[in-house]
């Protein structure tokens, strides 16, 4: 499925049979696995945040580098699976700007330092609980 195809799709999404049906397509024909659907049924429980369960994800913590732990919340595999269609989608549709380098093809923590090298002072923030903070009502908005 070609980049075209997907900006096509994502501009054409009325319903959310469309959205399964992009899923699926990015599924087989993207990511090749021809032999896996999701269902309505799974797209519905992990759109409905009152009904997911604490089984959606498996919550555990790794040593920080700089002492303390950090708690990571790793997504179930159907979740992981629909996560990793949206990324495909999200690549097409999103062009990032000169300044991100982070999971963009292509550039990596070189080129972030390269744009801080001979600088007298470099500012480095590690926000606490970020994605945790993120509520349903701000995604909408």
């Amino acid at each position: 499925m070609g980049d075209q195809e997907i900006k096509y799709a994502v501009n054409s999404l009325e319903f959310k049979e469309d959205l399964l049906k992009l899923l699926n397509d990015v599924r087989r024909k993207r990511l090749d696995r021809p032999y896996l659907y999701f269902k309505m049924s799974q797209l519905n429980y992990y759109c409905n945040v009152n009904k997911r369960r604490e089984n959606t994800y498996k919550v555990f913590n790794i040593p920080k580098k700089s002492g303390g732990v950090r708690y990571i919340s790793a997504p179930c595999r159907s979740l992981m699976a629909i996560q990793e269609c949206l990324n495909e989608i999200f690549k097409v549709m999103y062009e990032p700007t000169d300044p991100v380098t982070g999971f963009v093809p292509h550039r990596s923590i070189i080129c972030n330092a390269a744009k801080h090298l001979n600088k007298d002072f470099v500012f480095n923030v590690d926000l606490s609980d970020f994605f945790g903070s993120i509520t349903q009502a701000r995604v909408w908005k």
